[in-house]
């Protein structure tokens, strides 16, 4: 059992009212509260890419987990694959190639529009 919040995670930027920059946070699907990425990095500000680069990565946690799991699955060829699953080269193809794919993808910021 994990003790991290499930995902998916996205991120939202926002104005705090009070800097002149933004920030940027993350959020589940339930709205619950993550993290958080500012431009005050204690040396002084960062470039806002930069930030919402690290945001994107942050809020990708989950399914690079998930895909880092199936992965595993999929090269143990002495491991059973999953109920539905027949054939170890279909389930690397076909399940746990797209998901790695999927989330280096969000987690390079190429796969959502972010909310904000």
């Amino acid at each position: 059992m994990s003790k991290y919040t499930k995902g998916p995670w996205k991120v939202a930027n926002e104005h705090d009212g009070v800097h002149a920059g933004t920030h940027t946070r993350i959020y589940n699907d339930d709205g619950m509260f993550i993290a958080k990425t500012t431009v005050q990095d204690g040396r002084g500000r960062m470039e806002r890419k930069r930030v919402e680069a690290n945001a994107q990565l942050i809020s990708a946690a989950p399914e690079l987990l998930e895909a880092c799991k199936t992965m595993l699955v999929a090269t143990d060829f002495n491991a059973p694959l999953p109920k539905g699953h027949s054939g170890q080269e279909a389930y690397l193809n076909v399940v746990a190639k797209p998901r790695v794919e999927q989330a280096i993808a969000k987690a390079e910021g190429l796969s959502e529009k972010r909310e904000g």
